[in-house]
């Protein structure tokens, strides 16, 4: 890499994939691709952004490095299946770019610091990818799939897996990259459910189940209570089938939803 004129930089967690087996899982999972939609978040030296559009994937990169967005332009560039942005995707205005390129997959090799916030933002999207397809760090590659009453059991899981299937199917060894990460890491993915909850319900459900578990290992209705005192829990909670006395990580994806729902009945806007 420091013959391309850059060195990964640590603050952006920027460890490069660089094992083609791993690459290979990646495509398998993602299939088909030819003629679909997709977006790559943080493409780095561009590895997987090569195998896609060789697969003939039209491909949008979101890569906040201008170092690296500039070897990716020169490499890459012109290509009618590839638009590349600069920019932090946090910061960008994901509903729009959604809607003007018609996102259909994503399928990245994530930078694990944004990792979380990134799902949270695309199941909050009123138009879901039909599937998500990423390398992540185990432990969240855990709680993205972690059943309830599993280790790992999450917000992240909860909402996640309410409108996706979700499976952990691969685990991948640090000397898959460069530099090599301290973390193990999973690849993951998730398919869309047939059946979709609204956007209005999954907008309650997001503010809900964080509320619930903002408080972890207070009672859920202790927990709820502290972050939003104005409603009125208990009558929500026992419309939920909830006991208020369970804590949250004893309260069922299910039981959650139903919350959720009660929730946006009474209180939506």
């Amino acid at each position: 890499m420091k013959e391309q004129g850059f060195s990964p930089k640590r603050q952006l967690g920027q460890n490069f994939l660089v094992d083609p087996n791993i690459l290979r899982i990646i495509l398998k999972e993602a299939y088909p691709l030819q003629g679909k939609r997709v977006l790559e978040v943080g493409p780095g030296t561009g590895i997987l952004t090569t195998a896609l559009l060789k697969k003939g994937a039209k491909v949008t990169a979101v890569e906040m490095d201008k170092a690296l967005a500039s070897h990716l332009k020169e490499g890459l560039l012109p290509n009618p299946n590839l638009r590349l942005i600069t920019g932090d995707i946090l910061k960008l205005e994901l509903e729009t770019l959604f809607e003007e390129k018609r996102i259909e997959k994503v399928v990245s090799n994530l930078p694990y610091k944004i990792t979380s916030p990134l799902l949270f933002k695309l199941f909050l999207l009123r138009r879901l990818s039909e599937a998500l397809v990423l390398m992540v760090q185990l432990e969240t590659g855990q709680r993205i799939t972690a059943r309830f009453g599993e280790k790992g059991y999450s917000p992240l899981g909860i909402l996640l897996q309410s409108c996706y299937q979700a499976e952990l199917v691969h685990k991948v060894s640090p000397e898959a990259f460069r530099p090599r990460p301290k973390v193990r890491s999973a690849i993951v993915r998730l398919e869309l459910k047939k059946e979709q909850l609204s956007h209005p319900l999954r907008t309650a459900m997001r503010r809900v189940v964080s509320w619930g578990f903002s408080h972890p290992r207070k009672k859920v209705l202790k927990s709820l209570s502290l972050a939003q005192p104005e409603v009125e829990w208990k009558r929500l909670l026992s419309k939920a089938g909830v006991e208020p006395a369970n804590r949250p990580h004893e309260v069922s994806p299910q039981q959650w939803l139903a919350l959720s729902s009660a929730f946006l009945e009474n209180y939506g806007d």
